[in-house]
């Protein structure tokens, strides 16, 4: 269970915490741009590559309640951040564990993007396995490794 100053943390992030006291973990993000994102700079999403491999062999050297103990920021070495470009009506799916954030928008445009959380039926009962295990809720690419 947390303490309140972890919960106050969690708060101050934006986190969903689950009545349960589970993180709000889901298994990918899937995203539709509504507007073009073909220039950087653009209010387009940020995202750290190979990271979702990064959080996993983090979480399954420290367990996966290192997830509360590091305010939802696993302390890992990121690689630079690449920026998501796209057309209008470009599909974006995203692992859970992809370090990703928005970015300013310095254009003269109005960025437009519907994002939906993803998850496979029973990821609840099994997250702290799912921080673990990228690959847990997806079996067609667990079977290929």
């Amino acid at each position: 269970m947390l303490n309140s100053g972890q919960l106050k943390q969690f708060a101050e992030r934006g986190f969903l915490l689950l009545p349960q006291g589970r993180p709000g973990t889901f298994t990918m993000l899937a995203g539709v741009l509504m507007s073009d994102q073909r220039d950087e700079d653009s209010g387009n999403l940020w995202v750290w590559p190979g990271t979702h491999l990064s959080h996993a062999e983090y979480f399954r050297q420290h367990g996966p309640d290192a997830f509360f103990a590091a305010g939802g920021y696993p302390p890992i070495r990121r690689p630079e951040p690449e920026q998501v470009k796209g057309r209008t009506g470009d599909l974006l799916l995203a692992h859970y564990l992809l370090g990703q954030n928005i970015g300013g928008n310095t254009s003269a445009a109005v960025r437009r993007a519907v994002y939906f959380r993803i998850k496979r039926a029973g990821h609840d009962a099994r997250w702290g396995e799912f921080l673990e295990d990228p690959w847990l809720d997806y079996d067609t690419v667990r079977d290929r490794e």
